[in-house]
């Protein structure tokens, strides 16, 4: 549904403005939020996403510790 929303042109004053996006997700399960990882998942969720925008324009990945 995100995607979909940000394919429709924003309109600015008189400008169209397109916009794309890559998303990196980390999967997170109960144990990792309460052992307060929160940075950690944060940089995992970061590599996931450069590794999306190699891929290409309006890419997603999802992090895996093995790459």
């Amino acid at each position: 549904m995100l995607r979909s929303s940000l394919r429709q042109p924003l309109i600015l004053g008189d400008r169209q403005v397109h916009m794309s996006m890559s998303m990196g997700l980390v999967e997170i399960d109960a144990a990792s939020a309460a052992e307060g990882r929160t940075e950690s998942l944060l940089s995992d969720a970061d590599r996931a996403m450069y590794r999306a925008k190699s891929a290409g324009r309006g890419s997603w990945a999802v992090f895996d510790p093995d790459i």
